[in-house]
């Protein structure tokens, strides 16, 4: 025997040999030969297992490993490579298991500990995985991997300051570990320090330019902090370093189309959209994005297929829930929003356990009110929310804003000054959101996104108030049990009308559920422009999404129904020379001449978009998304609103608005009566003379710019359910 297993020895020198040079087809020969002659050699096993996962042979490797550990159980060398093999397929819990075995068997082996910890980081496990790298560290001081590995698990973790001393230790040993500068890069800015963060990510590029997370992310951030053409730059180079990353592509594809969306580059958003659903077809988030900019241009049977191909690829996504109203917006069933979708999703939710029991229920005592939005900015959420911050009762409420901004403005300073506290939330994670209610000890806790990108419902979900509701920003339900009601109107919201399409109760503010703030400088108010020109101007300028097929095609029937009479249509979306084109069409199938059509793209001076409105004799709102903001602004320069009033909230905040402006008669109740009356008043010119000339002042004098009126309301009822839940049962 001693001759055979001499030879089995030289065959196995030999075969590590060729081994190490490379050669994996010549050296699994060799193994096999020498386990021919030794069928038992732990070594020959080992290695031909390890030579057997390198040729992506997984089964084989699995086998002759397993087959060392029986001969020579004692090796710890042989599970940690049989657990590297596993966690290639995916076994986790049998790679954790093998990992968990080589430490037992020889406690100072540092790069099974290593294994260890990537894999449980790998099964979430993230608190043990702390651990277990901390392990290794101390026994690889030296191993800059290790080091960045701790960082990464304490960086998921949310323990910041020990993440970023990790991470900058990994970099100090290495400086050519490419995802150590990214991660740190993430603590960095989660933990505020752009500065250091982009330093970070910059060196990571540098590191690996292949590696596209530091791109993406230092693009966000320089487009954050409103760089857009160096953002721009960022992400234009970054496309050149795509080499195979088809996902990473999507991702930059898809930021820098959202770039290009706030820049009004219309045509080459929609373009770089289009690439990024093409190199990942199955991303939901992508075809979300790609439908929800779709809708904003008015393309709305193509954003259609793509929200609602987002819906089934991640049924339980939140902001699919928002993808999922357009769906039934556009499918022209506006009185049932998608409840069952959203309480799907809800109950996805990580949940807390509320626990009130300390919390102070004096019922007289100044509340805390916290508002929580990523809108306190240059948005339509904030022209109607900023009057009411600024008219609070500060004897009453005190005001926390938590504030998700994405890229600040002065809107966001004016904001942050009529606060009491100001909470910026971007950095935070919805466990850390909610911490920070708890701690600030807030008795209400008021939702203004609904299912709005940035939207922090899932803090809600933990229950950080004891009150919760949702207001302004969102006009279908959250789908949370834990927002206890929504505040609306008698108006847009009935009694027994909307209500079953609601998981929250209604609080209905007497006297509007909204406050304009008017603009603080816009154009006067014109002559009616039919008095001049002989004919009668209609216009609309909402959002492109809600102009359905149901909407144009009834203007159309306006048109025909008035000869003469124009129509002035303004949204973003016709600055694409497609969607200009199919809206004309659209028109041209009902015999209207496109030359009646004045089409206008997106203005971004105020000035000059309010003064559009001294062209427009009639505005006409969009059913059945009605529109909010644009009902307002026409109705400052002057101009009645038609509107029609339907079954659900969204289609009837033009009810609410001009019901309060004293405007009743420019409601319809169906689509006979909208055209009857657009017919009636455009043949009464005098009439509509004098009301433009009076609209303004009627408007300022009305419950609709009454935001100290609202606001003094709100705080009434918001102290009645406070009273309510002081004399509830308290939790214990």
């Amino acid at each position: 025997m001693a001759p055979q297993s001499s030879n089995a020895t030289d065959r196995l020198r030999a075969a590590v040999a060729a081994h190490r040079a490379g050669a994996l087809d010549k050296a699994a020969k060799l193994y096999a030969e020498a386990l021919a002659l030794d069928p038992r050699h732990p070594d020959a096993l080992h290695l031909s297992g390890v030579v057997a996962f390198q040729r992506g042979r997984h089964k084989d490797a699995i086998r002759q490993i397993g087959r060392a550990m029986q001969a020579a159980p004692a090796v710890p060398d042989f599970p940690n490579s049989r657990g590297l093999v596993l966690r290639e397929t995916g076994d986790l819990e049998g790679a954790e298991t093998d990992f968990t075995a080589a430490t037992t068997l020889n406690p100072e082996y540092g790069a099974a500990w290593l294994n260890l910890g990537q894999t449980r980081l790998l099964r979430g496990r993230g608190r043990d995985a702390v651990g277990t790298f901390r392990r290794a560290v101390e026994l690889m001081p030296d191993a800059a991997e290790a080091h960045a590995y701790l960082g990464t698990a304490l960086l998921r973790e949310g323990d910041l300051p020990a993440a970023i001393q990790a991470l900058r230790q990994a970099v100090r040993l290495d400086g050519h570990l490419a995802e150590a500068h990214y991660n740190l890069g993430l603590a960095l800015d989660r933990g505020g320090d752009d500065v250091a963060a982009e330093r970070a990510w910059r060196q990571a590029i540098e590191a690996n330019p292949f590696y596209l997370k530091p791109w993406n992310h230092l693009g966000l951030l320089l487009r954050r902090h409103g760089k857009t053409a160096d953002a721009r730059t960022v992400f234009e180079r970054a496309l050149t370093h795509t080499g195979t990353d088809a996902a990473g592509a999507a991702e930059l594809w898809n930021n820098f189309a959202n770039l290009l969306e706030d820049k009004n580059d219309i045509e080459a958003s929609l373009a770089a959209y289009d690439k990024a659903v093409a190199l990942a077809p199955e991303a939901a988030l992508l075809r979300l994005n790609y439908g929800s900019a779709l809708l904003a241009v008015g393309l709305n049977e193509e954003a259609r297929v793509h929200l609602e191909r987002a819906r089934q690829l991640a049924p339980a996504l939140p902001a699919t829930a928002h993808a999922a109203f357009f769906i039934t917006l556009y499918t022209q069933d506006p009185a049932r929003p998608p409840l069952d979708r959203l309480r799907t999703w809800s109950a996805t939710l990580p949940r807390g356990i509320p626990d009130f029991s300390a919390h102070d229920r004096d019922a007289r005592r100044r509340l805390k009110v916290g508002y929580v939005s990523p809108d306190l900015c240059r948005h339509s959420v904030a022209y109607f929310f900023e009057p009411v911050l600024a008219a609070h009762d500060r004897t009453a409420v005190e005001v926390f804003c938590y504030a998700n901004v994405r890229n600040p403005d002065t809107v966001t300073e004016r904001l942050q000054h009529h606060a009491d506290h100001w909470r910026d939330t971007r950095a935070l994670s919805d466990e850390q959101l909610a911490e920070a209610v708890r701690k600030d000890d807030i008795d209400i806790l008021i939702d203004l996104a609904g299912h709005t990108v940035g939207t922090r419902l899932s803090a809600f979900a933990r229950r950080p108030a004891p009150i919760q509701a949702t207001w302004i920003g969102y006009p279908a339900t959250t789908g949370l049990p834990e927002i206890d009601w929504r505040i609306t109107d008698e108006w847009a919201d009935p009694p027994g009308l909307t209500d079953a399409q609601f998981s929250e109760r209604q609080l209905r503010l007497p006297g509007g559920f909204n406050a304009y703030r008017p603009p603080t400088r816009a154009p006067d108010v014109a002559p009616l422009p039919a008095s001049g020109n002989g004919h009668v101007t209609f216009g609309s300028f909402n959002f492109g999404g809600k102009l359905n097929t149901a909407t144009l095609d009834r203007w159309a029937e306006l048109l025909r129904r008035i000869p003469g009479s124009r129509l002035i249509i303004k949204h973003r979306g016709l600055a694409v020379a497609r969607v200009r084109e199919t809206l004309r069409a659209r028109f041209v199938r009902h015999g209207i001449d496109p030359a009646r059509l004045d089409l206008f793209a997106f203005l971004p001076d105020t000035q000059g978009h309010l003064a559009v409105y001294n062209k427009v004799d009639i505005a006409l709102d969009s059913f059945p998304y009605n529109g909010t903001t644009t009902t307002c602004e026409a109705l400052w320069m002057g101009v009645p609103v038609l509107t029609q009033a339907g079954n659900a909230h969204m289609s009837r905040v033009g009810a609410s608005l001009l019901t309060r402006a004293g405007l009743g008669e420019w409601i319809a109740e169906d689509g006979d009566a909208y055209l009857e009356i657009a017919t009636r008043m455009a043949s009464d010119l005098p009439a509509l003379a004098d009301l433009r000339a009076t609209l303004r002042g009627r408007l300022a004098r009305s419950p609709v710019c009454d935001a100290t009126r609202l606001t003094r309301q709100l705080e009434v009822e918001l102290r009645r359910l406070w009273r309510e839940w002081c004399a509830s049962t308290p939790n214990v």
